[in-house]
């Protein structure tokens, strides 16, 4: 009997140690296959909380978004259109084109004028952000001029145009032509609201600064080939309001307010 008992137990514990080594592997392999997926949701997981970080961090630009603008102008340089980039997060570069044209009597040097003041400019200008992709900018630049002020010269009520100081008659005059031409460069400087780095479609902007240059005044008359008094008188005239344009027209203020789109 303890022959056959033990020869059954031999049998048994033969045939249990596969199966517990089967189980054992089948457990391992179910183990592995769940780490492995816990693995891939935690690395699923990370990514997808490293996306939405970058995507509700202030000032990081849309996918798509080039830090690049167009936009639209008005202004004591004008109505006009513009463009710009920026380059890094403290630097960024603009250039528009301003247009304006319109009539006005004004009266220069104690002589009244019949004018027309008439707009044409290209600005081409760096802004530098202190903060980095901020709206706050300092600016200069270089602005491409073609402004001027010219006008005919209109009688008083007397009938007459006082020229340095004498007064001649529209039959002693002719035409009285008058100019006053901006060179065709000038420089700008001023500061600002407004970036091409912004996650909004449409963004509000305003400058304000001075242009720096000097026009020069030019005084014409069609009376003056046959008349010497009347041409010496036109240059002192001339040189006169040169004096005062040389005071008060060697800073041009300029504001300007817009809207830019982004790119």
């Amino acid at each position: 009997m303890r022959g056959r008992s033990a020869g059954v137990g031999g049998v048994v514990s033969a045939v249990a140690t596969p199966r517990c080594f089967i189980r054992g592997v089948a457990a391992t392999a179910v183990a592995t296959l769940l780490m492995g997926g816990l693995s891939d949701v935690a690395h699923a997981q990370q990514a997808a909380l490293m996306q939405t970080a970058a995507m509700v961090q202030p000032g990081i630009p849309e996918p798509g978004h080039l830090d690049a603008s167009i936009g639209i102008r008005a202004g004591t340089l004008g109505l006009g259109v513009e463009a710009g980039k920026l380059i890094f997060s403290h630097l960024g570069v603009r250039a528009g084109i301003n247009f304006f044209n319109y009539g006005l009597h004004n009266t220069i040097s104690d002589v009244e004028y019949d004018a027309r003041l008439r707009y044409q400019n290209i600005p081409v200008l760096l802004d530098i952000f202190p903060w980095a992709r901020g709206s706050f900018h300092f600016t200069g630049g270089v602005v491409f001029d073609q402004n001027r002020f010219t006008g005919t010269g209109v009688p008083d009520a007397s009938g007459n145009i006082p020229i340095n100081h004498t007064d001649y008659t529209s039959a002693q005059l002719g035409v009285l032509s008058a100019a006053v031409r901006y060179p065709s460069t000038g420089g700008y400087a001023g500061l600002g609201f407004g970036t091409p780095a912004r996650n909004s479609l449409v963004a509000f902007v305003i400058d304000a600064g001075v242009m720096i240059s000097t026009p020069k005044v030019s005084l014409n008359a069609t009376g003056a080939g046959s008349d010497p008094q009347l041409a010496s008188d036109l240059q002192a005239q001339q040189a006169t309001t040169q004096q005062k344009v040389n005071q008060y027209g060697k800073i041009y203020p300029v504001l300007s307010l817009g809207l830019i789109f982004k790119i």
